[in-house]
């Protein structure tokens, strides 16, 4: 077991939470910033999010644990960033990326339930339960969990055989990186491949309601629009392809002009944490149900927002106020 000394201790480690605490208060004002801010809208969408009623239960279920694995990673990044200590630098970075990967194949979970609702609807009403994708969902993720704190600490520690270099060292274990890369990829292919698949289902049922219709792509995709879970989920897929491409890009642009891996690493977690905080954004703003939560418990700021909840209301729930008629016809009093 011998220990595997230069190359691992400085091999690079882009896609994890680490921030390499080097008293660059810039990034530090910048880390308690956009964690402050995205923490503080995660909250706010959990909290309308699970006041919600019309929001299907499993859904529902999805989207909680996706914001509160996010406010995870923001906090252990945040937390990393003014860190000094080897040993609590390494725990919260294992953890903080353990938090990224759940969370990112939260939506590929996501993404299956959508093939699955939009595939077999009748069998997903019986059989797809909110006690199922619990269930489901606990597999998975704890599945990942325990193949990536296993590889980090039990091999990791075969390996190496020091318990101060495997808790106290970061980047001991460069095939952490691989096992972080697989999980990425799987999701991205998982999610995409579902997402192909809904598009091929959408369009074959606009082919049998209107057959003699050939509907452009961007008809199909007009159709895939009106179910809101569905495309709240690729938006989210979406987000982090993007997310992914303009960190690639800034990698290469760091090893072209000699970048040094501290500030690549910590543009990086910021650009992943804007991706999270674009998570609980969405759910805010996309849903109507989630914006009138959001109206009433901001009611107490004045009668204005008291008149603005109330028009949601109408709106969300397809209430018609009641006008009087403009004539009112008085009875025919016949005296006798």
């Amino acid at each position: 077991m011998a220990t595997n000394s230069t190359s691992q201790e400085n091999s690079s480690d882009y896609f994890s939470t680490e921030t390499h605490t080097n008293k660059n208060y810039g990034f530090q004002i910048m880390f308690a910033m956009v964690g402050s801010l995205s923490l503080v809208l995660s909250f706010i969408a959990i909290t309308v999010l699970r006041r919600t009623k019309r929001i299907p239960k499993s859904a529902k279920f999805l989207a909680t644990l996706l914001l509160v694995l996010d406010c995870w990673f923001i906090s252990l990044t945040s937390l990393n960033a003014f860190n000094g200590n080897p040993f609590v630098n390494s725990t919260i970075s294992v953890f903080g990326t353990l938090a990224g990967m759940l969370a990112y194949t939260t939506i590929a979970v996501m993404a299956v339930e959508r093939v699955y609702a939009l595939h077999s609807p009748m069998k997903y009403i019986r059989k797809c339960s909110l006690a199922t994708v619990r269930m489901v969902s606990c597999v998975v993720l704890g599945g990942v969990a325990t193949v990536y704190l296993t590889l980090r600490y039990g091999v990791c520690f075969w390996q190496v055989g020091s318990m101060s270099l495997v808790f106290g060292t970061k980047d001991i274990c460069s095939y952490i990186n691989t096992f972080y890369l697989i999980v990425l990829a799987s999701v991205v292919i998982v999610s995409v491949g579902s997402y192909i698949r809904i598009f091929i289902i959408v369009k074959q049922t606009v082919k049998k309601v209107k057959p003699s219709n050939q509907r452009p792509v961007s008809n199909v995709f007009k159709e895939i629009k009106e179910f809101t879970q569905t495309s709240i989920v690729l938006v989210y897929l979406i987000a982090v392809l993007v997310t992914y491409v303009v960190f690639s890009i800034l990698i290469i642009i760091g090893q072209v002009n000699k970048i040094e891996q501290t500030t690549v690493s910590s543009v990086g977690s910021l650009l992943f944490m804007c991706n999270s905080l674009t998570d609980s954004l969405l759910y805010i703003l996309w849903f109507k149900e989630c914006q009138l939560e959001l109206l009433k418990m901001l009611s107490f700021l004045g009668h204005s927002i008291q008149r603005k909840t109330e028009t949601m209301k109408m709106k969300v729930y397809d209430i018609v106020p009641f006008t009087p008629p403009t004539k009112v016809e008085h009875p025919c009093i016949i005296h006798v």
